[in-house]
């Protein structure tokens, strides 16, 4: 759906996190954790998460881990559901530098 299956081949379940609805915080230090274990995350928001997913991104590279992190990949896409409506995706994807 978001990335070609080619892209994720280097990425595993402990690489992608699904970003919740708790509080924005509390999913950026999740991040924080796992990508200081892997060195690159995949992030991802659906519907009304999708605001959320880019504010931990901003977390994460302009604050927590400013100058020691980077955005390398945004995806936007979004599906239909069964009533019709469009719900949006994004992924992110963060890698540490340095």
């Amino acid at each position: 759906m978001l990335t070609d299956i080619k892209d994720q081949s280097n990425y595993t379940e402990q690489n992608i996190f699904l970003i919740n609805d708790e509080p924005v915080m509390k999913n950026a230090l999740e991040v924080l954790t796992i990508l200081g274990k892997t060195g690159k995350i995949i992030i991802k928001g659906e519907g009304k998460i999708c605001p959320n997913t880019v504010s931990v991104a901003n977390i994460i590279t302009e604050n927590l881990l400013k100058g020691n992190s980077k955005v390398v990949k945004i995806t936007v896409d979004g599906k239909i559901s069964d009533n019709g409506y469009m719900i949006p995706a994004i992924e992110i994807i963060i890698q540490k530098i340095g």
